[in-house]
């Protein structure tokens, strides 16, 4: 049975879009972010060829851009945004439509294996291992916060204000959730959970962090999560600069860039347009901001490997 990769994509008049675009929702931003897209579920589908790709969507999209989905194989489903519905003064609100849409889809689509991914990502190679592996559980990133982090503040606090507790829950990511159709049914009916209970509280939470304190709670009843850091990295290419070197050495296969949104995603989006081919590693990764990996050799090292020569 085929497995099925996703974007979400949503849009509500007064809504704000993604932050990191100003969050303001004009056509650029639309623009932009239908670029994205097409890069996510292109490169996924050209790494993954036995696998649907499909945008998941509340409203009908450019007809450009429709047309060169259905060109590329790349579904376009319309899903009624009618759950996980936040106020407009949240910044993230919009961002609550991929759990809105995951569970429609698993709720109406019979595939094996679902993939949800931000669609600001890219698929590097093929996915066969985090298919394999999300064989018992549900797959998404720890982001490797301290408890001391601003963000995981907010997640920890909401929680325990939400049930009455103490405790210091994990935060995991919005960037990826995966896992086959019967664990993902039994995770986003903890998500529903939580979400009723946010909306018992009159959406008392921080107005900042988004679907993640829904999905970081759940995921702490839940129990059953595997780590997706083996296959998916955040890479911030921009003023905030964290890159790790695992996109040549243990190389994983999905790179999520929010920093490339109106840069190096869409170049390589001009790129497969041209020429409806990944670019070569060393060329991708020169085009989304990730260094050629070398480190710092010191004097006192190359004197060393000199001695061993000469020794030898």
């Amino acid at each position: 049975m085929a497995n099925l990769i996703m974007n979400a994509f949503a849009f509500k008049e007064e809504f704000q879009n993604s932050p990191q675009l100003g969050g303001e929702v004009t056509l650029k931003t639309i623009d932009i972010y239908m670029k994205n897209i097409y890069v996510s579920l292109k490169t996924a589908k050209m790494n993954n060829p036995l696998d649907d790709v499909a945008l998941l969507t509340n409203a009908k999209i450019p007809y450009m851009y429709e047309k060169l989905f259905m060109m590329n194989d790349i579904k376009v489903i319309i899903v009624p945004f009618d759950e996980f519905i936040f106020p407009a003064k949240f910044a993230w609100a919009l961002a609550f439509f991929k759990l809105c849409a995951l569970k429609y889809m698993v709720n109406n689509y019979n595939y094996d294996k679902y993939l949800l991914i931000d669609a600001d990502t890219i698929t590097v190679s093929p996915l066969e291992e985090l298919w394999e592996e999300t064989s018992d559980g549900v797959m998404l990133i720890n982001t490797g916060h301290s408890v001391g982090h601003r963000e995981r503040q907010f997640i920890i606090k909401d929680y325990n204000k939400l049930y009455n507790t103490k405790k210091y829950i994990i935060h995991y990511g919005g960037e990826l959730i995966a896992g086959k159709r019967s664990e993902l049914i039994e995770f986003l009916a903890l998500c529903k959970e939580v979400y009723n209970k946010i909306e018992k509280f009159n959406f008392n939470v921080a107005e900042n962090i988004g679907d993640e304190t829904i999905i970081s709670i759940a995921a702490f009843e839940y129990k059953k999560i595997i780590p997706a850091q083996p296959y998916i990295y955040r890479y911030w290419t921009g003023r905030f600069y964290l890159v790790s070197t695992n996109y040549v050495y243990n190389a994983i296969a999905i790179w999520h860039l929010p920093s490339e949104k109106e840069t190096g995603i869409l170049r390589v989006f001009d790129y497969l347009v041209r020429y409806d081919e990944i670019p070569k590693c060393t060329r991708l990764r020169k085009m989304v901001g990730l260094p050629k990996t070398r480190r710092n050799i010191s004097i006192q090292f190359l004197f060393e490997q000199i001695r061993k020569r000469l020794r030898s």
